[in-house]
Formats: C-alpha cells, sequence, structure tokens
C-alpha cells in the first residue's frame, strides 16, 4: 500500500476522515450534502438503518462531504462557501486517484504461502522428504512414549502395547 492514501486535491492528499471523529460542523456538512446524519451511522446495522445509510453512502454527495470536510482539516482558515465551490468542480476519479491505486495494489502483509499452490510441494520440501525415506529403515517394533519407534528386537516386545501414547495413530488393518 503507499505510504499516503487520501483525497488528492492540487497534487497534495488530504486523509480520508473518519465519521466517528466529526465535529458538530463537519456532521452539518455531512447532512447538507447527503441527508445523513450522525444517528444514521450510528444505525448502519441494524435492519431498518442498512438501506438508509447504504442509500446515503452511495449519494455522490456522500462523497463530496468527505472530500470537503479532508480539505477543510487540512485548510482551516479557508471559508466553508470557498471549500464547497472547490470541491463542486473537482473530477471526482482524480480526487480518489490515490485509493483506487492503494486497492490495486497487493499487501504487503499478506501470507505469502497462502499465494502459492497448496497441492505442489516446494522443491527444498520435495527434497527434504526425499532425505529422510532415504534414511528411513524399515521397523517392525512400536511407538514409545516420545512418539519415535523402537526395534522389537531391542526391547524384546511383540509390537503390541497397552498404553500407546504416540501423536500418530497406527494404520487400521483388518484382522479376519
Amino acid at each position: 500500500m503507499t505510504e499516503e492514501t487520501g483525497f488528492k486535491i492540487d497534487e497534495r492528499i488530504y486523509p480520508v476522515p473518519a465519521i466517528d471523529t466529526f465535529t458538530f460542523d463537519e456532521l452539518e456538512t455531512l447532512y447538507r450534502y447527503c441527508g445523513l446524519t450522525i444517528n444514521d451511522w450510528g444505525r448502519r446495522f441494524t435492519p431498518e438503518g442498512v438501506e438508509v445509510w447504504e442509500k446515503g453512502v452511495n449519494h455522490p454527495g456522500f462523497q463530496m462531504a468527505l472530500v470537503h470536510v479532508a480539505y477543510r482539516r487540512g485548510n482551516h482558515d479557508m471559508p466553508d462557501s470557498t471549500v464547497s465551490a472547490l470541491v463542486r468542480d473537482l473530477v471526482f476519479l482524480d480526487v480518489v486517484e490515490p485509493l483506487l491505486q492503494a486497492q490495486a495494489e497487493p499487501d504487503p502483509l499478506a501470507d505469502p504461502v497462502s499465494t502459492s499452490e497448496p497441492d505442489k510441494p516446494s522443491e527444498s520440501s520435495q527434497s527434504d522428504r526425499n532425505d529422510s525415506t532415504e534414511n528411513e529403515k524399515p521397523s517392525s517394533g512400536t511407538s514409545s512414549p516420545n512418539g519415535s519407534e523402537t526395534d522389537a528386537t531391542q526391547d524384546g516386545s511383540t509390537g503390541t502395547s497397552g498404553s500407546d501414547t504416540s501423536s500418530t495413530p497406527a494404520p487400521l488393518r483388518q484382522v479376519i
């Protein structure tokens, strides 16, 4: 993701304001542009509030209100009427370009393993498996409590154990 994301106006990036940080003046701006209130924001997850909120955020005035607030926060001395006139004349795609670019970039914190093919083993894990199978010898013993196998000729067991605590269960065999 790019270092700075937000609305781009006159080659400067203005952070997208979070509605839960709006001042009373900014809430009035939101209402003027799209008719949404702080109560609509608070009810956005309720069955009756979802439709109102979705209709409001899809209104072009919602985006304009966010841009207005962002620009005004960066230019405190500019009169509200001047900010409003400036926002109305902006080209939407030019303003949101940094946000669109940020969405298109891959997340650097994403798990790189999840992007590989799950069924295809890596070369190193395949060679590790080959090395370990070459070093193994057939065993006719049982599993010891720590999960390693012991040879039946070393401990004199017959291959059964009353309390096998190995982490790998023994394969099931059909007994006739």
